[in-house]
């Protein structure tokens, strides 16, 4: 099948969007505030062209899939409906919301729906949960980093055209890492054959509901005796026969445990070969057995490691440990924060322009790496997506002589703060250096916003690709703010003024 080579071409003017005049609300502020800034959005989602190019890019998709020249009215549906997708996560994001809900506050905020362009003569049509979720799936990451980039660079290279008297600086990147946590429990071992458990038994349920039956206790009964045997192994910290009694308990755990494992078992091959007599569609079976697959498939080692643990009383090493049964690419973030010293989920590297526009980030995958080992992969995605770096600037964490030579190398400012005392006194004196470093300051404070602002104390996604998205749009719509909240600050004393 040949398709046809496309090109911008193929996006279709639209009409202006229409919709009734917001009623003018009095003696509240905050209302006024957030209708400033959605307003300052919306445009700068227009002069940037980054609305533009998100669909170009899903026309020429399109296009590529299709085995016919797409019409006018096709190209329109898939203009429409990526213009609604990118400006329902930027509005989700900024409140705050759940995709559940946020579907109720869209549908009874006018001025959501406004800026969501839902809104056609007297009808308005309100994405459900589910949509909301398609939406924030329905675009790569490199995707979303472009025009990231791209908004970025009008803050610097367009700024009059967007409304800023003053272009953004985006010559010095400032760099620090934090720890992402995942929406987990506390990685406490028989915890997990408690989650087991637990999701075996509501799949069981499941397929009962839908016309398969086995032979089979009732499988709440199970979960009432895991409860209790976890409220007993809570009770046992302390007492003269503890370490004896938590043996015992956890003991009684495996066997309850190995039971519905065996229970899980019958009952995946019960569903996977008659699941035609059921009421599910294929998707529906398919995403059950998946979830009793993932199970079964962690269920022996964990109970092999609460075994090690409390039995056997033996540390297990950390890569071979298991934190979550359903985030099984969480990782254990030493840090020493007082109160906090361990941390549960992903490492996030952020990298930070003078003006508090995040211009580089990085979720690790995998193990948490050594500050030193960001430096040189960040100002390569900077140079890479065509900004110049002038001056690199870091805590002692990124300082090293490898990373000096390296800056060194690409007539880039040295500005890390060395580890060596006597480096440090050094450096202290030189003007320029202690600027630098007392701007660095407000990084910690950039990603305490980004954190528990937009992307939330813990990521509220699951799977890394899913994760990584909602990182991506997330600093989208932090620069967006950023660059919305500039340029009311500049036009207020004009408005005072007049």
């Amino acid at each position: 099948m040949k398709s046809q080579k496309p090109n911008k071409s193929l996006r279709v003017p639209e009409q202006e969007f229409l919709s009734p005049i917001l009623p003018r609300v009095k003696a509240s502020k905050d209302y006024r505030d957030r209708k400033t800034l959605l307003e300052k959005c919306d445009e700068l989602l227009g002069k940037s062209g980054i609305e533009i190019r998100l669909q170009e890019a899903a026309l020429v998709k399109a296009q590529e899939q299709s085995d016919k020249v797409l019409t006018e009215k096709q190209r329109l549906h898939i203009q429409q409906w990526t213009s609604q997708a990118l400006r329902c996560n930027i509005a989700r994001i900024l409140t705050g919301d759940s995709f559940r809900q946020f579907a109720f506050h869209l549908a009874e905020s006018f001025l959501l729906q406004q800026f969501c362009r839902l809104i056609k003569f007297d009808t308005v049509h309100v994405p459900g949960k589910s949509t909301l979720q398609e939406y924030s799936e329905a675009f790569e990451v490199e995707e979303i980093q472009e025009i990231i980039h791209l908004l970025t660079g009008s803050a610097q290279k367009k700024s009059a055209e967007i409304g800023l008297e003053e272009s953004f600086d985006d010559s010095v990147v400032l760099m620090d890492s934090t720890c992402m946590e995942l929406n987990i429990h506390f990685p406490v071992d028989w915890v997990l054959l408690r989650d087991a458990l637990r999701t075996l038994t509501k799949a069981i349920e499941c397929i009962r509901r839908h016309g398969l039956k086995s032979r089979i206790q009732t499988p709440s009964e199970f979960r009432k005796q895991m409860n209790k045997l976890c409220i007993a192994m809570t009770h046992q910290k302390r007492g003269k026969d503890s370490r004896k009694r938590r043996k015992e308990i956890l003991r009684q755990m495996k066997r309850l445990s190995r039971c519905v494992e065996k229970h899980g078992r019958r009952y995946h091959k019960l569903l996977s070969d008659q699941w035609e007599k059921t009421d599910l569609s294929q998707k529906e079976v398919d995403q059950i057995l998946k979830r009793i697959d993932s199970i079964l498939t962690q269920l022996p080692e964990a109970i092999d490691q609460a075994h090690e643990r409390i039995i056997g009383e033996r540390q297990v090493p950390n890569d071979r440990k298991i934190l979550s049964l359903y985030e099984s690419h969480s990782q254990v973030y030493h840090r020493g924060k007082a109160g906090k010293p361990t941390e549960f989920g992903l490492q996030l590297l952020v990298g930070e322009s003078m003006d508090g526009l995040i211009v580089d980030w990085d979720l690790v995958e995998g193990a948490p790496k050594n500050d030193t080992q960001h430096l040189k992969p960040c100002i390569e995605r900077l140079q890479a997506s065509g900004i110049t770096i002038l001056e690199a600037v870091g805590d002692r964490g990124f300082a090293s002589l490898k990373n000096s030579k390296y800056l060194f190398q690409q007539q880039i400012g040295d500005q890390l703060c060395p580890r060596g005392v006597i480096d440090l006194q050094k450096r202290l004196q030189e003007k320029e250096f202690v600027t630098f470093q007392k701007r660095r300051a407000q990084t910690e404070a950039r990603i305490s916003i980004l954190k528990h602002r937009f992307i939330g104390p813990t990521i509220p996604a699951k799977g890394i690709k899913r994760q990584k998205k909602h990182v991506a749009w997330s600093i989208l719509t932090h620069n967006l703010w950023v660059i919305a909240r500039k340029i009311i600050t500049q036009a207020e004393p004009m408005q005072q003024a007049a």
